[in-house]
């Protein structure tokens, strides 16, 4: 019914089947339904039938119903990544740093919040604070710094106190952050340079395309919108724009070239967003690590 409702409101389109031959399935098996339970060479009864009809249309409808397309492999792929998963898929197991996927925190998702789930939806268990949850709570307590200030350490303790009191976080998640993380890092002359920064932008989200094989792994031409939060940028004094980003991954004495080389591919996806939006040249990429309290630099 479906067909000829097509053909009577597309004349035209289907002016080259203008005869219109309807076969039910009976009468071309050639029996009744309680007679079909025996063993019938159906294959060979439709190609009987088929005897008088032109091969070249027969090749057409074949064409069409066996028809492939030919972008399976694009219908697969995602529309939308973040940066930290493309980073966890090419770096993880590539380096002695990385026993799971927890050790690298989830700093990209744009829709995340930071209030915490209410106790009916937590439940009763006790609350795990894991590797990338700890990520987290570094980054909440960089992003609430006041780069005007001078802090000691005591100064720390009341800010990360005080997202509690605000019900920003819980206790235990403020019990699972070390100040003193945070505290070295306002003693470095990065943040000497941020008190003196033209401008200061913390936790701005981004989209940019990426080739998708380097999610997908396929040799393809097609594109995937990823999405990112860059941790921290400005334009120095000397109008130079900085872009640093904060990673609470563990290293130790002698792994910063390792660092560096886990995180680049990140950083640098980073500094084309910055340089498409801002239209001008990012002139240092820096790494903020908490673990070894020290500034790494990526150019």
């Amino acid at each position: 019914d479906w067909i000829m409702l097509v053909y009577l409101y597309n004349t035209d389109i289907m002016k080259d089947f203008s005869v219109l031959n309807v076969i039910k399935k009976n009468d071309l098996i050639g029996v009744k339904e309680e007679e079909r339970k025996e063993n019938i060479d159906v294959e060979a009864m439709i190609e009987r039938c088929l005897q008088n009809v032109d091969e070249k249309e027969v090749d057409k409808i074949r064409n069409i119903l066996e028809y492939k397309y030919p972008y399976l492999e694009s219908i697969e792929m995602p529309t939308k990544t973040s940066v930290t998963a493309i980073v966890h898929k090419n770096v993880l197991g590539k380096d002695k740093l990385i026993e799971n996927s927890e050790d690298l925190e989830d700093e990209d998702n744009v829709e995340a919040s930071n209030f915490p789930l209410p106790k009916f939806l937590v439940g009763t268990e006790e609350e795990k604070i894991s590797p990338a949850k700890k990520g987290t709570l570094v980054h909440l307590c960089m992003k609430n710094l006041d780069f005007s200030r001078n802090y000691s350490l005591e100064d720390i303790k009341e800010l990360i106190n005080s997202l509690c009191v605000k019900k920003i976080i819980t206790e235990k998640e403020r019990d699972a952050v070390n100040p003193w993380d945070i505290y070295k890092f306002t003693k470095t002359d990065i943040f000497e340079s941020l008190k003196n920064a033209k401008e200061v932008h913390k936790e701005e989200p981004f989209y940019i395309n990426v080739e998708a094989k380097k999610v997908t792994n396929k040799e393809t031409k097609d594109m995937i919108l990823a999405q990112g939060i860059i941790d921290l940028y400005y334009i120095d004094k000397d109008d130079k724009l900085v872009l640093l980003d904060y990673k609470t991954d563990f290293a130790k004495e002698g792994d910063e070239q390792i660092l560096i080389d886990r995180h680049r591919e990140q950083l640098y996806l980073y500094r084309d967003a910055l340089e498409n939006a801002l239209d001008r040249k990012v002139d240092k990429v820096l790494i903020y690590s908490v673990s070894l309290g020290k500034v790494l630099n990526m150019l």
